[in-house]
């Protein structure tokens, strides 16, 4: 650890002494502490940039303004000195009627790019949609299944794949389980045989044909065969009963082993079984797809395309979607730029004819010609005032800069005085920039944050050598202590860790060697009490016996022992009696035996057998369904983290359901009160606004338009329309022409201001070459509804065009309307 610390400060010390010769710092690496700043100064000098920088802008922007300025003061001198005072009027007529045009000509070029591009789009995006055919009509024609048949064969697509793989999983978890049970089975058995239950059962099978062959001598009627060849009857059936309690006693023993090895069977038959039913079930959702793929190339025949999966398909659609929407917007763009292109070339032969001009020459240059002509005289005066106008403005302004200049200039001498002291309280150059102030700020704090990390390593560092300091002296003196020779630490080291040994050894064996001496000392004196207990009982028998000498018991104890050999003998059989008995007593038993009808005997052990399979049965369905419970016991508990998992995520999700829920009832509420708001005020004025401007439309239309009414289009939205003359269909307001649409928005204008006065103070109205996009007639129609609405407010109308003064005087009369003439040299009193 000593050495990777080492390593760290090797590799931060050169980026340190890197960044103190960058900075100018000379000396020890403590010497950056210097270069440390409080928090105050450092937001102080920030600040003193900031500032430094936002005056600079300010004052440059401003410098900038001023210079915009008084170029402009200069080009509009220059353009009012070049203005002609002329007049020109031939082309007025012309000019109005060729004004609708100029918004179709305006959009003409942009309407064939439009085609153009969306020709191309047309192409990339067919592109996208292979196998459909050449023709793009026809493609975007094609019957393509629905979002909703793509998305449902999706899902089948997909849960039959899961279940195929669910499938295919658990086969293979079973065969890895099978392989582990029987792994686990031979581990069982290599541990020695284990008996079970079926050779229990033979086991007791053969004692009881011993027991009948014993009942059949004991009767007197003699055994009809022998129980086994090589051993007496009387002798081979105490084994048999042995063999079968030793297999009894053995179950009991190693019951948990053979309930394992057991469970470990049924286990196996069980999973095998579940192999077979998932290897028919795999098969039957491989039939599903196959049926499923059927049916979803049948949804595409009608289109006469080759289905891929339903996610491409599903992205194939999308993309023929929008080349269907792309066809269908190149056709209306098409239809558009044909109509467009019609009305731009009636009014450019109207332009070319009223100029004397060539048709082949642009709308464009033709209407741009005509206005030129016509505004060349009428409008000089209006510009030359206006740019006049502009022109003082201007010089106003420049006033305003020039004052906002100095102060701009007093900030910034400001901004840079303070700047240069926070400069020089952070020990910078005076001539530091803001931008590199704050850079070498940055650097100091990226300096001294690998400063502190350095101090903290070495630090560490330290510790850590003053505790491998300390473990070399203890080492050093246990060494010593132990007359230990040897130069070097680990030397050393390695000779306390060998005398350990050696110590830890020789302790070992003086617990053995003491445990041994405890031992035989034990066995001496049990060896001599058994020796003088021996020399008291032969005194004793000798005694009893009336022998004089010892040699004589030899005989005595050999007729003894045949003796006790028999009565063990007779023991054994009443104890073998005794078991078979169970509990009764072995006279009882005997008699009880004695009284049974051997032929009965079969019959009975039959069925015993048959309540002993029975249980057996019963035994393994009950494991069996034991392994069952366990199995999904397993499941719910892996089951149970994901369930923990969903349920946080469905308490996530209801929690900003409930904050979205809430936020959606307030914006609901919020539109239904704005909705009823507007209904009300379109219920409360929609029908005498209508009425009124309804009127003015039908006098400024001079009849061509009965009126206005509202009708509810195919968004079941209220929409305004224009009611003909005998009920003929009413027209929408994009189908009015432009000279139409003016004169509608002029009269639901004055409509509302007539209303408008109804109720409030009369405010005057301006209107500022209203009448520009009229003709003759339509001005004629329009003058008289605005002396009207004058006799109720005041109403300022300019013009630049000479003529709207003599139809003024022609329509509402001399004495209806003051003239301002606003030129320098003339001016007309009303």
């Amino acid at each position: 650890m000593l050495a990777k610390l080492k390593e760290e400060l090797a590799g931060i010390e050169p980026v340190l002494r890197a960044g103190m010769k960058n900075l100018g710092v000379h000396g020890e690496l403590t010497s950056l502490e210097t270069l440390r700043l409080s928090s105050a100064v450092r937001l102080s000098y920030e600040e003193a940039a900031n500032a430094l920088r936002d005056a600079m802008k300010q004052h440059a922007e401003n410098a900038a303004t001023v210079d915009a300025l008084r170029a402009e003061i200069e080009n509009d001198g220059t353009e009012l000195a070049l203005l002609p005072e002329t007049d020109l009027t031939p082309l007025r007529e012309a000019l109005a009627e060729a004004a609708e045009a100029t918004e179709a000509n305006k959009t003409l070029a942009a309407s064939q790019a439009e085609v153009e591009n969306l020709i191309r789009a047309v192409a990339t995006e067919q592109a996208l949609v292979p196998g459909v055919p050449e023709d793009v009509d026809a493609a975007a024609r094609l019957a393509v299944p629905a979002p909703a048949t793509i998305r449902k064969f999706r899902e089948e697509f997909d849960r039959l794949e899961r279940e195929i793989d669910q499938a295919g999983k658990l086969v293979r978890d079973e065969e890895r389980k099978i392989n582990a049970l029987e792994d686990e089975l031979r581990r069982l058995e290599r541990r020695g045989a284990l008996p079970s239950e079926e050779s229990l059962g033979q086991a007791r099978e053969h004692r009881d044909h011993g027991w009948q062959l014993v009942l059949a001598e004991w009767k007197g009627d003699g055994a009809q065969e022998p129980f086994d060849p090589e051993v007496p009857l009387e002798d081979a059936f105490p084994q048999a009963i042995a063999k079968a309690d030793s297999i009894a006693d053995q179950l009991r023993r190693d019951a948990e082993a053979v309930a394992q090895a057991e469970e470990k069977r049924l286990q196996i038959r069980t999973s095998q079984k579940t192999i077979m039913e998932a290897k028919e079930a795999l098969v039957a959702h491989r039939d599903a797809a196959a049926t499923c793929q059927a049916a979803w190339e049948a949804e595409w025949a009608p289109s006469g395309i080759t289905p891929r999966s339903p996610d491409e398909m599903d992205d194939w659609r999308e993309n023929w979607v929008r080349f269907r929407d792309t066809v269908i917007r190149l056709r209306e763009a098409e239809a558009a730029f044909s109509a467009r292109h019609t009305k731009v070339q009636n009014a450019r032969n109207t332009l070319a004819a009223a100029l004397a001009e060539s048709p082949n020459k642009s709308f464009s240059v033709l209407f741009e010609a005509a206005r030129d002509r016509v505004q060349q005289g009428e409008e000089s005066t209006g510009q030359r005032n206006a740019i006049g106008k502009r022109l003082e403005k201007q010089k106003k302004t420049l006033a305003g800069l020039d004052r906002k200049s100095v102060d701009l200039l007093g900030a910034l001498d400001t901004a840079k005085a303070n700047w240069t002291s926070r400069s020089r309280s952070a020990g910078l150059a005076q001539d530091t920039t803001p931008e590199s102030g704050l850079r070498l700020l940055q650097e100091r704090q990226e300096l001294l944050a690998k400063f502190d990390t350095w101090g903290k390593l070495s630090g560490e560092a330290e510790i850590i050598a003053d505790r491998i300091r300390q473990y070399e002296r203890s080492v050093a003196e246990k060494a010593v202590a132990l007359e230990i020779e040897a130069g070097l630490t680990e030397a050393q080291e390695a000779a306390l860790w060998k005398a350990l040994s050696q110590a830890r050894k020789a302790q070992t064996e003086h617990d053995q060697l003491m445990t041994q001496m405890t031992d035989a000392d034990a066995e001496l004196t049990t060896a001599r009490q058994t020796a003088t207990q021996a020399l008291q009982d032969q005194a004793e028998l000798m005694r009893l016996t009336n022998l004089e000498m010892p040699e004589a018991l030899e005989p005595l104890l050999a007729n003894l022992e045949k003796r006790k050999a028999i009565q063990d003998r007779i023991d054994g059989l009443r104890d073998t009696l005794s078991l078979l008995a169970k509990g009764q007593g072995v006279d009882e038993f005997v008699a009880r035996v004695q009284a049974e009808n051997a032929d009965d005997l079969p019959q009975r052990k039959a069925s015993l057998e048959g309540r002993k399979t029975e249980k057996t049965q019963s035994l393994q369905d009950v494991q069996a369904k034991l392994i069952n419970l366990n199995h999904e016991k397993s499941k719910l508990e892996s089951a149970g983290d994901e369930a923990a998992d969903l349920r946080q995520q469905a308490e996530s999700v209801a929690a900003t359901l409930k904050q979205d829920a809430a936020r959606f009832i307030r914006l609901r509420l919020a539109a239904h009160f704005l909705r009823n708001q507007i209904e009300r005020f379109r219920e409360e004025n929609q029908g005498p606004l209508l009425e009124k401007s309804g009127q003015v439309f039908k006098q400024m239309t001079q009849g061509a338009f009965d009126g206005l009414a509202a009708q509810f289009n195919n968004e079941d939205v209220p929409v305004m329309v224009g009611r003909r003359v005998n009920g003929v269909t009413p027209v929408p307001v994009e189908g009015m022409s432009d000279g139409t649409r003016d004169q509608l928005y002029l009269a639901l204008r004055l409509a509302a201001m007539d209303r408008y006065l109804e109720d409030y103070e009369p405010m005057p109205l301006i209107l500022d070459d209203l009448l520009i996009t009229f003709d003759n007639e339509r001005t004629r129609a329009i003058l008289p509804q605005l002396a009207h609405l004058a006799r109720r407010t005041q109403i300022f109308l300019f013009t630049h065009h000479a003529h709207l003064v003599e139809l003024c005087r022609e329509t509402v009369g001399e004495g209806q309307f003051n003239l301002h003439n606003l030129s320098r040299s003339l001016h007309h009193p009303g």
